[in-house]
Parts: structure tokens; C-alpha cells; sequence
């Protein structure tokens, strides 16, 4: 049964979400204005791909409150690459929160191990990799923020309240979903069909 406290806390949870929301025109010259400041000191306002080009092209990297989708045929490495986004923002310092709905999270962390330390995927899995490069590989993964949840049956809404729950805990820089097509939200059409 909810308590009180708890059904206060929720309400004040959603006002404060829809008061985050609407902005002014002087609110936005603020913030504006805060964000030349920082630039002008040097410090980052995006976050870095990892990869100079497409930095350019993005003027700098990921900016706060964007929807970036990555889409491509199957098979071409898309979790590869975003999985290389997520590893490059948390060595850049960032907090990044990755949904795994296709791959077991160890599965992520193989993949994660293999770029750290430059040993094939192979390798990692079958444990054949030299000893002494998986010790420096586990020592430089666990200073990372990178954590990961794992569902395999989720859906958009799911994916909202775990990262409402972790946002009270943690601040997050970058949230990763692998992948969106995975996500089994009913969808109303003339089939009913599911997705």
C-alpha cells in the first residue's frame, strides 16, 4: 500500500519535471550565456564521440537533452560503435548509464575488456588472452562510470523508470540503449501488432 510520503514524493517528482520543462526567454539567455562562460574557460560542454570528425561535424560531441538514434543493416557493428561511444564518454569522466536489451551485460563487458586492452574479442571470450594484460584491462574498466541494466523484455516506460530511480542516486551524462527495436511497447493498428 503507498504511503503518503510516497505519493507526495512522486507528485513533487512530476512537478518538478514539468517545471524543468518550461523556459523563458530570459531563462535561456541565462543559460546562454553560462554556456559561453564555460566554453570560454575551457571547459567541456559536450561530450566527446571519440572521434575528431564526427566531433566537428556535431560541434564538439553529444549535448545535453539530445536523441541521437544510430541506425544501419544488421550485422555492421552498431553495438560495436555504440558501445565505443559509451566507453569513450566514461574515459572522458562522464557518467553513462548503457540498457542492454540483446546481450547479457557480461557479454557487453567482454566486448568492453577487448577495446581497453586491445586483445581480440576471441580471446577474451575463450580466456586465452596473457593474464597479465586482463589485470590491467580489469584495473582500468572499474574506475569507469559506466553501469549497465539488463532486460531482455523491456519496454520504453521500463527504461524511464530505471533511469528516473538511478537519476536520484547519480547524475547521468549519457544513457545508451541497445536497441530500440528490442523495446516491446503495444502499439495500437489495425493488426495489434506489438513493438
Amino acid at each position: 500500500r503507498a504511503t503518503y510520503e510516497s505519493i507526495a514524493g512522486r507528485v513533487e517528482y512530476q512537478k518538478n519535471d514539468i517545471d524543468k520543462e518550461i523556459k523563458s526567454l530570459t531563462d535561456l539567455t541565462t543559460e546562454y550565456k553560462t554556456k559561453l562562460k564555460e566554453m570560454a574557460s575551457g571547459k567541456q560542454v559536450a561530450i566527446g564521440t571519440g572521434f575528431k570528425i564526427l566531433d566537428s561535424h556535431l560541434n564538439g560531441g553529444w549535448k545535453s537533452g539530445e536523441l541521437i538514434l544510430l541506425g544501419a543493416r544488421p550485422s555492421v557493428g552498431k553495438t560495436s560503435l555504440a558501445l565505443t561511444f559509451a566507453l569513450n564518454a566514461a574515459l572522458a569522466e562522464k557518467n553513462v548509464l548503457f540498457f542492454s536489451i540483446e546481450m547479457t551485460s557480461l557479454d557487453i563487458y567482454e566486448r568492453m575488456l577487448s577495446f581497453v586492452t586491445n586483445v581480440t574479442c576471441n580471446e577474451v571470450i575463450q580466456g586465452t588472452a596473457d593474464k597479465e594484460i586482463l589485470e590491467k584491462g580489469y584495473k582500468r574498466i572499474e574506475k569507469l562510470n559506466i553501469n549497465f541494466a539488463e532486460l531482455s523484455k523491456a519496454t520504453s516506460m521500463e527504461v524511464v523508470e530505471i533511469t528516473k530511480k538511478y537519476l536520484i542516486e547519480k547524475k547521468i551524462d549519457l544513457i545508451v540503449v541497445d536497441y530500440l527495436q528490442f523495446l516491446r511497447d503495444k502499439v495500437k493498428s489495425d493488426n495489434s501488432a506489438s513493438r
